[in-house]
């Protein structure tokens, strides 16, 4: 019984240590490429590393400001709507007090003295005085309503004016956002070109991350099997875990955790989340073999980390589809998926992966 318990126990620290080894990541530098979430920032000028934290900076600033501009633009229908029935309760008041008009100018002002003059009888006299004071008292509610309703309209009008003002104001602070971080990021390219000349790096075409295959050289496994996902958005792999979160602080990355990591067994399929262009296959950084697709709502999904690539720059994939194979390439340690959204093709401006797929219907 005690030699069951302790082979149960060797099991399961096994399967622990297995676990933990399949989502450590090296800090291995890549002097080759600036990599703030997958190398170690020993090398690295310190300009560049500023620069990458501006630019993270820009990205949550950016991703802020587009739930600001999808929360203006819910209050902005909401107004619209509430204008247009104001409009049409208005229009049907202002009818409404025009056919009024129209009537006692057709029949003249009826007054006391006329009244009591063409009465007949005492009984029809005060009928048709209360009817009169009736008519008068509904008329008079009938201009207030009238006036009520243009004053509200009015103002319904006026917010809607600033509510769409406040919109354009949001979106051009995103455009502003955007710009300012694809300079940054332009500059740090620079800078690393500038590192590597200096270095004598540029002269051998860049550095090989431990695990990963030769300049030129990535690992292509064929074209993948056809996929395609029910919805237009899927997750990228399958029989996973969840473990290196975005923005995780410690030894194993330069700066940050710049994306989520997804704890798969070697050679796992990898699929497109969404529809779009493969921009970017590579392995010549710390990211061992990647791909980067560029999707048609502005964002870029990069997949990291593969033993094998099986799509090509510039093809077309659908949601679903599978681009390559799990791995432990790049600067890594036991096979994971490591996932990025962007907003630009390049690394540094990645935004939380995983809030991105649940506004996208997808829950890891």
């Amino acid at each position: 019984m005690r030699r069951r318990i302790v082979q149960k126990n060797s099991a399961a620290k096994a399967a622990t240590a297995s676990l933990l080894a399949s989502v450590a990541v090296l800090a291995v530098p890549s002097p080759a490429h600036a990599d703030p979430g997958h190398g170690s920032g020993r090398g690295l000028p310190a300009r560049v590393e500023a620069l990458y934290a501006r630019a993270s900076e820009a990205a949550q600033a950016h991703e802020k400001a587009k739930r600001k501009a999808a929360r203006q633009r819910a209050e902005l229908r909401k107004l619209r709507a509430a204008e247009r029935r104001n409009r049409a309760h208005r229009l049907r008041l202002n009818d409404l007090v025009g056919a009024a008009a129209r009537a006692q100018y057709r029949s003249g002002p009826l007054t006391a003295g006329a009244t009591l003059l063409s009465s007949e009888r005492p009984d029809a006299l005060m009928y048709r005085l209360s009817v009169k004071r009736q008519g008068d008292h509904a008329l008079g509610h009938l201009f207030t309503a009238a006036r009520e309703a243009g004053a509200h309209y009015e103002r319904e009008r006026v917010a809607e004016e600033r509510a769409l003002k406040s919109l354009k104001r949001t979106q051009s602070r995103r455009a502003a956002l955007r710009e300012g971080i694809e300079r940054k990021l332009h500059r740090v390219e620079e800078e690393v070109r500038a590192a590597q000349a200096k270095r004598g790096d540029a002269k051998n075409g860049g550095h090989r991350p431990a695990g990963g295959a030769a300049p030129g050289k990535c690992a292509y496994g064929g074209g993948g099997r056809a996929h395609r996902a029910n919805t237009a958005w899927t997750l990228p792999t399958s029989h996973y875990w969840l473990s290196a979160g975005f923005g995780g602080q410690g030894a194993h990355w330069a700066n940050r955790h710049t994306g989520q990591d997804f704890a798969v067994s070697l050679g796992t399929p990898v699929r497109a989340v969404g529809a779009g262009t493969v921009v970017r296959v590579a392995c010549d950084d710390g990211f061992g073999n990647q791909i980067v697709v560029g999707h048609p709502n502005g964002y870029y999904t990069q997949y990291a980390h593969l033993s094998e690539t099986r799509v090509r720059e510039g093809q077309r994939v659908a949601a679903g589809e599978e681009l390559g194979l799990s791995g432990e390439t790049g600067n890594a340690q036991g096979p994971h998926l490591h996932f990025e959204v962007r907003l630009t093709e390049s690394m540094g401006s990645a935004i939380d992966p995983l809030p991105w797929l649940r506004q996208h219907g997808v829950k890891p």
